[in-house]
């Protein structure tokens, strides 16, 4: 299996059936049929493949039913976790005063992003023409009052200040949430926390070893010109030395991490060994080979972007170590790990480039898509017109579907106690803020059908799972689909 980005597809590459009929084995281990001849035969079913190809049809829809549910609950659980309901009025519950100064911040800064893209975007609507229609339909969209707040929530934020839930989108399968706020580590994703863990220990060891050499090294080289002076300075840099040694985990597999990690220290040993190589040494010190110039200005240009990255992802990363539960070593490694700029940089999130300046992003896509005439008119360049047209939406039909979900959220924000959290949770920032927040949440979780249907089906008690008494026609289909599956696979190869 080929992949080259680390940590979160690392936890994507494991085939989830067969994490899945792993625990199938797992949970048919422990059943304890005693006299209920049903129970046995499903524990025998399930030895089969054709019994595990049934249960896992039942687990992912159990995690589709338990997808609905919290797509239902999302909003009232939200406010839930943050406030508590007394007389019909919300307050802030305890312990949550840090989420009250984050939102108001975060509000704060996007009315001033939002104040300094509005002119910009009206300028172009008021001076767009009418013909053909893509400009008439573009002007339209960009004359809507939604329309700015609708792309900056759902897009510009992201790119420009992405948030812990950036990270968490990735990490759904690591971390759960507490009703404190705080985040853990749960039993059923301890393995692959682990693996998380251990990839993230080796990248921030062996990039801070790998800098402290490089920087010793290339105080012997020359300040021959601007790209060797760029080397002297940026040598220390443990985010250099990540790039210089990435392509060591563009075939990490998942299933042999050891094996990967041991070829990305090895690597570090090579680089020590081989980079002398590209040296010449003159009078005035060591300077690169003609031949290995144009290849370091292309990494210097890869630690540029990769700078970038991990600069937007500081804070995201610094929030959530901070909200990790004191008392595990797996939090303590993450704690480790994501004080990287190295890992940080590797870790598989889309955030903006090197300019994430929210203004600057908007002026930019203007200029792809516009052309000004020599009237002062702007007009959508005809290269991109039909691209354009098909990801336009009606402001208006848009507008009426998101208010339909976001006067849900002014319901409570009517409510609230504390004035400057009505204010944000009756404006359209607030309103996003909680679909924003609410919908990564759900992005986030990875909802566990299998032990939803076993607790719904079986009682756990000291010798196994016993089978519920009212369970007994959901296993003894079950049964009988397996038996039916196992007959077509005598005349048909089975597969997954």
């Amino acid at each position: 299996m080929r992949l080259t980005v680390l940590l979160a597809p690392l936890l994507l590459g494991i085939a989830p059936q067969e994490d899945l009929d792993r625990r199938v084995d797992d949970f048919a281990a422990k059943i304890a049929p005693g006299d209920d001849g049903v129970a046995a035969k499903l524990k025998e079913a399930l030895k089969t493949r054709p019994g595990k190809i049934v249960l896992r049809d039942r687990a992912e829809k159990a995690a589709e039913t338990l997808r609905r549910i919290a797509e239902r609950d999302a909003v009232p659980d939200y406010f839930k976790a943050r406030f508590e309901e007394k007389d019909g009025v919300f307050r802030l519950r305890a312990g949550q005063e840090d989420y009250r100064k984050r939102l108001l911040g975060e509000a704060a800064a996007a009315k001033a992003d939002l104040d300094r893209i509005r002119p910009v975007v009206a300028e172009v609507a008021e001076s767009m023409v009418s013909e053909p229609e893509i400009n008439a339909r573009l002007k339209a969209y960009l004359s809507h009052p939604a329309t700015l707040e609708s792309i900056y929530h759902k897009d510009l934020r992201r790119q420009t200040r992405p948030d812990i839930y950036v990270l968490l989108r990735k990490m759904g399968e690591v971390f759960a949430q507490g009703e404190d706020g705080r985040f853990f580590v749960p039993e059923a994703g301890r393995d692959k926390a682990r693996l998380y863990a251990k990839v993230g220990e080796t990248v921030s060891r062996t990039t801070a070893d790998s800098a402290a050499w490089l920087k010793t090294f290339f105080e012997g080289v020359a300040p021959f010109d601007e790209l060797h002076k760029r080397l002297k300075a940026d040598a220390g840099d443990p985010l250099f030395s990540g790039i210089l040694l990435q392509k060591a985990l563009q075939n990490l597999d998942p299933n042999d991490v050891d094996s990967a990690l041991r070829k990305y220290e090895e690597r570090a040993a090579e680089l020590k060994a081989k980079l002398p190589e590209v040296f010449m040494d003159t009078p005035q010190g060591k300077i690169l080979s003609e031949n290995a110039a144009g290849e370091v200005q292309e990494k210097l240009g890869d630690l540029d972007r990769a700078r970038s990255k991990a600069r937007l992802l500081r804070e995201p990363a610094r929030e959530l170590v901070s909200r990790l539960r004191d008392g595990d070593e797996l939090n303590d490694s993450f704690r480790k790990a994501f004080g990287s700029d190295a890992v940080l940089a590797l870790l598989d999130v889309d955030v903006g480039g090197e300019d994430s300046d929210a203004l600057a992003i908007v002026t930019a896509r203007i200029k792809q898509a516009l052309r000004k005439r020599d009237d002062g008119k702007y007009e959508v360049i005809p290269e991109v017109a039909e691209e354009l047209g098909r990801e336009l939406k009606d402001p208006v039909q848009n507008q009426a579907k998101e208010d339909r979900f976001l006067r849900v959220i002014s319901m409570y924000g009517e409510k609230m106690d504390d004035p400057a959290l009505k204010a944000v949770f009756t404006s359209w920032h607030g309103r996003h803020e909680v679909e924003r927040v609410a919908k990564e949440t759900l992005a986030s979780k990875n909802p566990d059908g299998l032990a939803w249907w076993i607790d719904r089906h079986f009682e756990k008690g000291a010798d196994g799972y016993r089978l519920r008494p009212a369970s007994r026609p959901e296993i003894e289909a079950i049964v009988a689909e397996t038996e039916k599956l196992r007959k077509e696979a005598g005349k048909n190869e089975l597969k997954d």
